[in-house]
């Protein structure tokens, strides 16, 4: 989801999908408990488990756009960053932190240049949430034994993970970071009907700001004074609670300093057409155009900025011999799409339009560029 309003469609979607299709469906009866984030859906069935191959099938023929892949398990089972385990002769369940096959360790190097309360904040937030997900002793020792070794891996002092891990377990063993999940009633405690229909919409008025060193202060001058705001007519219908703060961080160093993708012209708007990004080597490939080009006499506007890292695109790759053109898109990088034709080529695919073309005209190549 590279788009910043992706995950508020997503959401919106399945939950239309769901409505219509799994709370009224006929296996609903056999289905436990359920829960969805986003895309990614949670049930426990309660049934055999022919039926629940039906439920599969049923749902991948639902609509045409949604395509699900499944897992199922009557013992374990991962769940985004989480592992669930049914303990058969406790009748628990158990929870650990899932982590994919392909982790790795890219916590921030001890040695960048941040404050050292952000350090000390990464050790300390990845802990609690090992205390929080992770719900047998034994296992949280575990998590905590492996996470000092990632930090310690990453140049963090050996005093400073121990501290942090001193301060979690006393609190940990205090009650106030209790595990999610401390038994199989906790993760039940819903029905499935408390779940279908009852959405719930945040009722506070937020306030994003730009963080600063003098954030913190115009918070408190807000909150102290919400009471005057609330009576301003400005603020009818929006005043209900008192507001939550978002932050959102400001430009980095080498946001300032890094040199800008875009092409400005004198008036200050990004040019229209077809531009190489000037830092692969796809953009020996790239076409560049103007707003305006012909094909084959054929005129075409072009009506963004583009480049080798556009998205999203209709492209035409034209040959540079003859009259041949094709016309292509690609909800990727540009460039990827382009390395994919160029390889097909080079390894005389049948199966590609432009690798035919060369094949048969030896001497022709193609260039690319979106319209």
């Amino acid at each position: 989801m590279g788009a910043a309003c992706a995950p508020i469609y997503a959401n919106y979607i399945m939950a239309f999908w769901e409505s219509n299709f799994v709370f009224n469906s006929e296996f609903w009866p056999y289905i436990k408990f359920y829960t969805r984030y986003l895309e990614d859906i949670f049930i426990v069935w309660q049934g055999e488990k022919i039926i629940s191959e039906a439920f599969i099938k049923y749902i991948n023929q639902t609509v045409w756009f949604l395509k699900f892949t499944h897992e199922v398990n009557d013992d374990r089972i991962s769940y985004l960053d989480i592992c669930l385990t049914y303990v058969r002769d406790k009748g628990s369940l158990v929870s650990k932190i899932y982590r994919k096959p392909t982790f790795s360790n890219s916590y921030m190097h001890f040695d960048s240049w941040h404050p050292g309360h952000q350090k000390r904040a990464i050790i300390k937030g990845q802990m609690v949430r090992a205390a929080r997900m992770v719900s047998e002793e034994v296992d949280f020792q575990l998590e905590l034994d492996f996470m000092a070794q990632l930090f310690l891996n990453r140049g963090y002092p050996r005093h400073m993970c121990d501290e942090i891990r001193k301060e979690v377990q006393f609190k940990r063993d205090g009650g106030i970071f209790q595990p999610i999940l401390k038994s199989k009633d906790d993760l039940f405690s819903g029905t499935v009907e408390q779940s279908r229909g009852n959405v719930h919409f945040n009722e506070h008025f937020l306030y994003v700001m730009t963080y600063n060193a003098d954030a913190e202060y115009i918070k408190i001058i807000i909150e102290k004074n919400w009471e005057s705001f609330a009576r301003l007519k400005e603020f009818k219908g929006l005043a209900a609670r008192k507001p939550k703060f978002i932050f959102r961080k400001d430009k980095a160093l080498k946001d300032i300093f890094e040199r800008s993708a875009m092409i400005i012209d004198n008036v200050g708007n990004r040019n229209t057409g077809n531009f190489k990004c000037g830092r692969c080597l796809t953009c020996t490939h790239i076409l560049t155009t103007g707003k305006y080009i012909k094909i084959n006499n054929i005129p075409i506007n072009i009506l963004g900025h583009y480049d080798c890292f556009s998205v999203n695109v209709v492209y035409l790759a034209k040959c540079q011999i003859c009259t041949a053109f094709y016309v292509g898109k690609t909800c990727r990088r540009f460039r990827e799409r382009i390395k994919e034709h160029l390889l097909d080529i080079q390894h005389k695919k049948p199966t590609n339009a432009l690798s035919r073309h060369v094949m048969a005209h030896n001497d022709h190549s193609f260039k690319f560029f979106v319209i």
